[in-house]
């Protein structure tokens, strides 16, 4: 048994050289979601890993988290911050 698998499949599948191959119903590198991430998203450690210009539980948004709570501009899906204001 190879053991060298992420978060050993996280019990919801089966390593083999390295790779989880995981049971029905369970997805990811780690086989720890229920649910396919979308976009292009990893799923690790439970929650998926959005690409820039996508974000949600799943990755299913496109553009800007929170719309860059009226502070700013969303462009390629990262904030431009206005005048005073910064983060992500």
């Amino acid at each position: 048994m190879n053991n060298s698998c992420v978060n050993n499949c996280s019990n919801n599948g089966r390593c083999n050289k390295g790779s989880c191959s995981c049971i029905d119903g369970w997805f990811g590198i780690d086989c720890s979601c229920e649910q396919h991430c979308k976009n292009g998203g990893i799923c690790t450690n439970g929650k998926c890993l959005c690409p820039k210009g996508f974000y949600g539980d799943l990755c299913e948004y496109k553009g800007c988290k929170m719309n860059c709570n009226g502070n700013g501009k969303c462009i390629d899906g990262v904030c431009q911050c206005n005048e005073n204001y910064s983060g992500e």
